[in-house]
């Protein structure tokens, strides 16, 4: 005899829901805190000194003085420092080294070692580093300092490194360059804006339409000497852009940075030092201060984000990938990438690498991986129950 079949007992669906719900519940609360608690790119950025005595006398190396590796800074919405360590042959003399602080920066000094001729050593420092992501504009606690935003706030910490100087190497000009062609500029690019929030923008935007990207310069060019030959690297873009913005009374600074380029390969040598850079690349860019905001200036990293791809779009504001080293206060700002050897004889080999330990986006991948599998198990499970 035929029997109809029976219906299945709607009790036990809903508590295959229910087992679902509960089960599923603590996988989504760590992916939400995934997503807005560590929105976080881990860099290692690591410097070898490798110093040599090739002199026929007794010679002390070091650290500190004419040799310098920068601290990387803590910004607020951008990067802080994580750790430092710092190493002599492969063994950790972190605590026989100091930091020294001058112009709002800070350095390591490490003591001074004595190498007679023909010796060696090796000096490392590795920096941790926690750089806020973002990714094209993309982020989630990144902070954009723009000028209509008043995030803008958190950076006045640096407005006491701003400044309107234009003497020395702001101002010289040689038989071909001339200083009152600059000025003619500003006073041109100020005619037709009506606040300073326009002047900025026009400033670097009269910048990267009129003066060529020149990666071959070694040294950063003073301002009339690049408005001179329409070319110019990032340092040379952004010391002419400086010294617009201090000709109309805004305070204003550079920044030496390094931006992240995987598989990048770039060396700079000469008789006695040769300076390599792995994955990586030097970078300078402007900051801006008005009244209420101190705002990124960049006219070569950048994208077309915001009201403005220089200020709004400037990389050290959408991407992770820009990593403060110092702050160019005044003077001249080939000071900061000058190396002075301790002698004639010494011999100096640097390499710089900056290696990306843990990103954001790999996390989530790994979470998703993690919840689609524990999602399947739980459907299996409850559809067992069923059965």
């Amino acid at each position: 005899m035929k029997t109809a079949k029976e219906k299945p007992h709607s009790g036990l669906s809903e508590i295959r829901i229910i087992v679902v719900a509960l089960l599923l519940s603590p996988l989504v609360f760590v992916l939400v805190s995934a997503l807005l608690e560590s929105g976080i790119t881990i860099y290692e950025y690591k410097t070898s000194f490798m110093f040599e005595n090739r002199g026929p006398t007794e010679v002390s190396v070091g650290l500190g003085n004419g040799v310098k590796e920068y601290i990387v800074p803590d910004i607020p919405g951008w990067q802080r420092l994580d750790s430092i360590t710092v190493y002599l042959n492969g063994r950790n003399i972190t605590t026989q080294c100091s930091i020294v602080k001058q112009d709002g920066n800070s350095f390591v000094r490490t003591p001074s070692y004595k190498l007679k001729p023909g010796e060696f050593i090796n000096i490392t420092v590795v920096q941790k580093i926690l750089v806020y992501w973002a990714e094209n504009g993309f982020t989630l606690n990144r902070r954009m300092y723009t000028l209509s935003s008043s995030n803008g706030n958190d950076l006045d910490f640096l407005r006491i490194f701003a400044s309107t100087n234009l003497e020395g190497f702001w101002s010289r000009e040689s038989q071909k360059s001339s200083w009152k062609l600059v000025v003619d500029l500003a006073d041109n690019l100020k005619k037709n804006t009506n606040s300073t929030s326009e002047y900025i923008h026009a400033a670097a935007k009269w910048v990267d339409e009129n003066i060529v990207y020149d990666e071959r310069s070694y040294r950063i060019k003073y301002p009339a000497e690049t408005l001179h030959e329409r070319k110019g690297a990032c340092g040379d873009r952004a010391a002419l852009v400086t010294a617009l913005l201090r000709l109309k009374g805004i305070p204003s600074f550079m920044c030496l940075a390094v931006v992240y380029k995987e598989n990048l390969l770039m060396n700079i040598s000469s008789a006695s030092l040769a300076l390599y850079y792995q994955d990586s690349a030097l970078h300078v860019f402007s900051i801006a201060c008005k009244k209420q905001a101190c705002v990124p200036v960049d006219t070569t990293v950048k994208m077309p984000y915001g009201k403005s791809p220089y200020i709004d779009g400037a990389g050290v504001n959408v991407s992770d990938k820009v990593i403060i080293l110092a702050i160019m206060k005044n003077g001249n700002p080939n000071d900061y990438l000058t190396i002075t050897l301790p002698s004639s004889s010494t011999s100096l080999i640097i390499i710089r690498k900056l290696e990306r330990r843990e990103k954001l986006t790999e996390k989530l991948i790994v979470l998703l991986a993690f919840f689609l599998l524990f999602s399947i198990a739980v459907l299996t499970y409850t559809r067992n129950i069923d059965d």
